[in-house]
C-alpha cells in the first residue's frame, strides 16, 4: 500500500471524528456555560426573595416605631381628643411630609374605634368609609400592633401597620402607616442586579379605583399594559412585550413546578430570564405574582463571543493538525513497510520458537509426570515390603525371647523407622516443589499436639541421656491451622536437635501474643556460622563428616523452612558452635470461621467393644503383608479372611457377610479402586454397605483422594503402624 492510499483511507474518518469532537466540545461548554446562567439567576432569584423578605420585617418595625412616635406625640394627643380635624390634619401634615421624604411612607391613618377612617392624612379629603383590612381586624381583636401586606381597594399593594392609640391608659383609636410594595421592591433592583416587582390579578381589582390609586399615589402603571394582570412598579414599563404577558399567563397547574421554573424572553433587542414567586409569600392570599427578571443580554453576548473563537481557533488548530497528520501518515508508511518486511522474519522466528518451546513443554511435563510416577512406584516398592519387615519383626517381638534377640530385633525396627523417615521426607520433599501439597486448616489443641509430640520423641532422647522439656504459656489452648504440618515442623526440629546432640537438654517453648512462637532449644553441637545460610537448602548437613555418624539426607530442615513459608509463617535460627542452636517459629493467628470444632486426639488404641469379633477381609497381593496382618489382627479377636486381588473379594462377599474389607490399592486383575467401584454398584441394588479401608503404600494427596472418590471410608499408609490401625478401625466402624 502506497502513502498516498493510506492516507486517503484514514483523511476521511479522521476529519468526521475531529469535526464530531469539535461539535461536541463546543456544544457540552456552551451547555455548561446556559447551566452556569441559569444556576446563576436561580442563586439570584432566591437571595432576592429572601433579601426582600428581611427588608419587609426590617420596614416593618421601622413603621411600628413611628407609629410609636405619632401617638407619643403630645400635640396629635390634644387635636385627636378635641375630635378637630381640620387640626390634627395641620399638626400631622407636616409629619407625613417628613414621613414621606425620609421614609418613603404612602399611607398616613387616624382611624377611630369603631373602624371607620378619622383622616387620611395623605388624602384628607377621604374619610368616615369603613376599614375593611385584616390588619385592622387583627389590632382591634388583640388590641396589640398588628402588620401585614394587603391588596387595598384601590389597587394598592401595601405593607400597613395598625396601632392602637391609648391615652392615659384608655383606648382612644387607631394609627395606621402603610408603604407600598414598589417602593420597597424597587430600592432592590440596582443591589442586586435584577429588577424586582409584584403583579396583580386583574379579577381582584376595580379598574376605576386602580387607576384612582395611580393618581393619588403618583405611580405609573397602565390597566390594558398586560391581558390579566397589572404591574405595581414604575419600571416595568420598558418590559412590556408579549412574551413577558405569555409568562404570567403560563398555564401554571402545577403551581410547585410553575414558580420552580425560569422563562426567557427577548424585548427591544436585549434578552432576559424571568422567574415568578407566589404573592402569598407576603400575604395570606394568592393575589398574583411577585416577578424577579434580569437582563443577561451581556452573558449571551460574551457565550456566543467565546463560542465563536472557539470555532475559529479548533478549526485552525485542526487544519494545522491535519497538515502534520499528512505528513505524519506518509512517515509512518514507510516505516510501516519497513517494519513489515521486518515482522515476517519475526514472525518466522517466533514460529521457529514456540514450536520448540512447547516441544520443551511437553518434555518437561512428561519428565515431571515420569518423575512423580517413579516416586509413586518407588514409594510403594519400598513401603510394601517394609511394612512386612516391620510387622513381622513385631510379630516375632511378641514371642519368648531372650534380651540379646529382643535388642537385635527393636534395631531391626529403628532401622525401619529410620528408612521410613527418609521416604516420608523425600516424598514430601517432591510434593512440595511440584506445588502439589496443600494446607488443611482445622481449629486443635496446640498443647495436647506438643505434649504427645514431646511423648513420643522422649524415648529417643533418654536413650541419649537428653532431658527434653516443655514449656507452654497457659494462654495456649487451641489454635487454627494446619494440624498435621504444624505437628510435622515440631517433630523435625525436635528430632533434629535430639541427632545433633550428645548431652544436655533440649526445650520446647510455645508462646501466644500476635504471633504463634515456637521456640527449639538445643544444647548440642551448634552450627558452624559459615554454614548458617546454606542450613535450609535441600541436601545440606553440618558437615560432610557427619554423613558417616548421624542419619539423614539432608531434607528435613529444609522441609520445615518450606512447611513454615506454606502456613504463611517465618523461621529463625540463632546458632553457636560447641554451644547450642535455637530455632524460632513464627506462624500467623488466624480466626477460626464461626462454629469451627476443635479436631479430637486420639489417645487410646485399645479395640472397643463395639468392634469386637469384626469379620474382616484383607486384601493384599503380597503374601507377608497379608500374613502379617491377619496374625495381629487375629490377636485382637478378630475374624479375618485373606484375599489376594479384587476379584477374590468380589467372590467371598457372594459367600459370606463381612463387616469390614482392607483394601490394597495395587492388586493384579481387579485393583482395590476398581473393586470398591463394583462394591458400591452392587450396594445400590442389595441396600446393604460394607465399610471399606484402603491399605496404600502410594502417600500421595491424589491418590488419597482416589481411594476416597471410589467409594472408601478411611485409609492406612503403609508401613501400617498397629495402633492407628486399630484406631482407625474403631472410628471408621463407629462413623
Amino acid at each position: 500500500m502506497s502513502p498516498l492510499s493510506i492516507r486517503n483511507r484514514i483523511i476521511i474518518p479522521f476529519v468526521i471524528v475531529v469535526l464530531l469532537i469539535l461539535g461536541i466540545g463546543i456544544i457540552l461548554f456552551s451547555t455548561h456555560a446556559k447551566n452556569y446562567i441559569e444556576i446563576d439567576f436561580q442563586n439570584r432569584k432566591d437571595q432576592a426573595m429572601t433579601v426582600l423578605l428581611k427588608e419587609i420585617n426590617k420596614e416593618s418595625e421601622i413603621l411600628k416605631g413611628l407609629t410609636k412616635l405619632i401617638i407619643s406625640n403630645p400635640n396629635l394627643k390634644s387635636a385627636w381628643l378635641e375630635g378637630d380635624r381640620e387640626n390634627l390634619y395641620e399638626k400631622s401634615k407636616e409629619i407625613n411630609n417628613t414621613l414621606l421624604k425620609n421614609f418613603d411612607t404612602t399611607h398616613f391613618y387616624f382611624h377611630n374605634l369603631d373602624r371607620t377612617n378619622f383622616l387620611r392624612v395623605h388624602n384628607p379629603a377621604r374619610f368616615g368609609d369603613y376599614i375593611d383590612r385584616s390588619s385592622m381586624a387583627e389590632a382591634v381583636r388583640t388590641k396589640k400592633v398588628s402588620s401585614g401586606i394587603e391588596l387595598g381597594p384601590y389597587g394598592t399593594f401595601t405593607l400597613r401597620i395598625v396601632s392602637p392609640w391609648i391615652i392615659d391608659g384608655k383606648l382612644v383609636g387607631y394609627v395606621e402607616l402603610g408603604k407600598e410594595m414598589g417602593v420597597i421592591t424597587d430600592k432592590f433592583n440596582s443591589i442586586l442586579d435584577v429588577e424586582i416587582f409584584v403583579s396583580i390579578h386583574k379579577e381582584f381589582l376595580n379598574r376605576e379605583k386602580w387607576e384612582e390609586g395611580l393618581r393619588m399615589t403618583g405611580s405609573y402603571g397602565s390597566w390594558d399594559q398586560f391581558t390579566n394582570h397589572v404591574i405595581l412598579s414604575n419600571s416595568v414599563k420598558k418590559y412590556f412585550c408579549s412574551d413577558l404577558d405569555d409568562i404570567l399567563n403560563y398555564d401554571h397547574y402545577d403551581q410547585a413546578k410553575y414558580f420552580r421554573e425560569t422563562f426567557d424572553f427577548t424585548f427591544d433587542g436585549k434578552s432576559y430570564k424571568a422567574g415568578l414567586f407566589d404573592a402569598k409569600l407576603l400575604s395570606m392570599k394568592s393575589i398574583g405574582e411577585i416577578v424577579v427578571i434580569r437582563d443577561i443580554t451581556e452573558e449571551i453576548k460574551s457565550l456566543e463571543t467565546t463560542i465563536t473563537l472557539l470555532i475559529i481557533s479548533s478549526l485552525l488548530i485542526s487544519s494545522l493538525g491535519f497538515l502534520l497528520f499528512w505528513l505524519i501518515m506518509g512517515a509512518i508508511q514507510r516505516n510501516l513497510n519497513t517494519a513489515n518486511n521486518n515482522l515476517f522474519v519475526k514472525i518466522k522466528e517466533l514460529e521457529i520458537s514456540k514450536k520448540e518451546a512447547i516441544e520443551s513443554k511437553s518434555i518437561a511435563e512428561t519428565a515431571n509426570r515420569m518423575k512423580n510416577d517413579f516416586l509413586a512406584n518407588v514409594s510403594h516398592e519400598l513401603r510394601t515390603p517394609l511394612n512386612g519387615i516391620l510387622g513381622m519383626t513385631g510379630l516375632i517381638l511378641d514371642t519368648d525371647l531372650d534380651e540379646d534377640q529382643k535388642e537385635f530385633l527393636n534395631m531391626i525396627i529403628e532401622s525401619g523407622d529410620h528408612l521410613f523417615r527418609i521416604i516420608s521426607d523425600l516424598l514430601d520433599f517432591s510434593q512440595i516443589e511440584t506445588g502439589n501439597l496443600t494446607i488443611q486448616p482445622g481449629l486443635f489443641n496446640l498443647s495436647n499436639l506438643v505434649k504427645n509430640t514431646i511423648s513420643v520423641l522422649e524415648p529417643a532422647a533418654k536413650r541419649k541421656n537428653i532431658k527434653l522439656l516443655c514449656s507452654i504459656q497457659p494462654e495456649v489452648l487451641n489454635y487454627y491451622g494446619d494440624r498435621v504440618r504444624v505437628g510435622q515442623i515440631l517433630i523435625n526440629l525436635i528430632t533434629n536437635a535430639i541427632k545433633y546432640s550428645e548431652k544436655g537438654t533440649i526445650r520446647v517453648n510455645i508462646e501466644l501474643s500476635e504471633e504463634l512462637e515456637i521456640s527449639i532449644i538445643d544444647t548440642g553441637v551448634g552450627i558452624p556460622e559459615d554454614k548458617i545460610n546454606t542450613i535450609f537448602e535441600s541436601f545440606v548437613q553440618i558437615e560432610n563428616t557427619y554423613t558417616k555418624t548421624h542419619e539423614g539426607v539432608g531434607l528435613g530442615l529444609s522441609i520445615v523452612k518450606q512447611l513454615v513459608e506454606l502456613l504463611n509463617g517465618k523461621i529463625n535460627l540463632d546458632s553457636k558452635l560447641g554451644v547450642g542452636t535455637t530455632f524460632k517459629i513464627f506462624l500467623p493467628v488466624i480466626p477460626a470461621p464461626e462454629g469451627a470444632k476443635v479436631i479430637a486426639e486420639k489417645v487410646s488404641s485399645k479395640k472397643s467393644e463395639t468392634v469386637t469379633e469384626l469379620r474382616i477381609i484383607i486384601a493384599e497381593d503380597e503374601a507377608i503383608n497379608r500374613m502379617y496382618i491377619k496374625k495381629f489382627l487375629t490377636k485382637q479377636g478378630f475374624l479375618v479372611e485373606e484375599a489376594v486381588n479384587g476379584r477374590d473379594v468380589l467372590a467371598k462377599l457372594k459367600e459370606n457377610e463381612f463387616d469390614l474389607i482392607l483394601m490394597d490399592m495395587g492388586m493384579p486383575e481387579v485393583d482395590g479402586i476398581e473393586a470398591t467401584q463394583r462394591i458400591r454398584e452392587q450396594e445400590k441394588q442389595s441396600g446393604k454397605y460394607i465399610k471399606i479401608i484402603a491399605l496404600t503404600a502410594n502417600a500421595f494427596p491424589e491418590d488419597v483422594r482416589r481411594c476416597i472418590e471410589s467409594g472408601m471410608d478411611h485409609f492406612v499408609s503403609k508401613p501400617i503402624k498397629e495402633k492407628d490401625l486399630l484406631d482407625i478401625i474403631e472410628e471408621t466402624m463407629q462413623s
